[in-house]
């Protein structure tokens, strides 16, 4: 097999495949080295960032499941070079794998979740912004319970400009929490509807939902006042609204 090296250039997927193979065949060792490598080379490749740094948490893990501080200091590292350089929108997959393997490690999980924050606070308002703000609200949720998951999404609404999508991430929580019970549930769900339309107060589809609760979990006079505060509200759209409700 061609070494990527000697050919003039260092293609990311050529140099993937290269250390694909010295995986395939237990090349642990040799895999690790040419994966550090490569991305000196191709600084730029998430893709082979992804790689590197699953193959060092393979390393790190091969002879125990714990592993040591200088260990996890080190994969720490490696993945903060680039979580805060990588925009959200290329480095999904990076975080995703960030915040599993560092779940039960508190200090640096508390490390991710304020570079995350500070990485959102840069990319506000997209889907991407909404993928990664979830994935930390639900490992939070999951580790520490739902109040503290309140306050880490809490976080996340209080940065410039907060997407739709994020605050119907939450209202979704909030409202899974109050169908099995959580007494705050449905009360957040209010709050957080209309902080929601604060901003997107032209939104149709946030109106009826926003209604729909209502009508299904809430009382029906504050469901009225929604429809009526709705059809004010969205002047030219107030046959749309209407619509909506009926075929519901």
């Amino acid at each position: 097999m061609k070494r990527p090296e000697t050919m003039g250039c260092v293609a990311e997927d050529l140099a993937s495949q290269h250390i694909s193979f010295y995986l395939q065949i237990g090349q642990l060792d040799e895999a690790r080295k040419l994966a550090e490598k490569f991305t000196e080379k191709l600084t730029e490749s998430v893709e082979l960032w992804i790689l590197r740094i699953s193959i060092e948490m393979k390393c790190i893990t091969r002879n125990s499941p714990f592993p040591s501080k200088a260990d996890l200091l080190n994969i720490f590292e490696l993945l903060k070079v680039k979580l805060t350089k990588v925009p959200v929108s290329k480095s999904q997959s990076l975080w995703l794998m960030a915040l599993k393997f560092f779940a039960n490690h508190r200090d640096y999980f508390d490390k991710l979740v304020e570079i995350s924050i500070a990485s959102l606070a840069k990319d506000c308002g997209s889907e991407t912004e909404c993928s990664l703000s979830s994935a930390v609200v639900n490992f939070v949720l999951q580790k520490d319970g739902i109040q503290n998951a309140r306050k880490i999404y809490m976080r996340f609404l209080d940065l410039p400009h907060p997407g739709l999508a994020l605050y119907e991430s939450c209202i979704n929580l909030e409202l899974n929490m109050a169908s099995i019970g959580d007494k705050d549930g449905l009360v957040n769900a209010r709050k957080l509807y209309e902080s929601a339309l604060a901003t997107y107060s032209q939104n149709i589809k946030l109106w009826r939902d926003y209604y729909l609760m209502e009508t299904k979990m809430g009382v029906s006079e504050k469901a009225t006042a929604i429809s009526w505060r709705a059809r004010k509200t969205l002047n030219q759209d107030i046959i749309a609204f209407v619509t909506s409700q009926e075929v519901s």
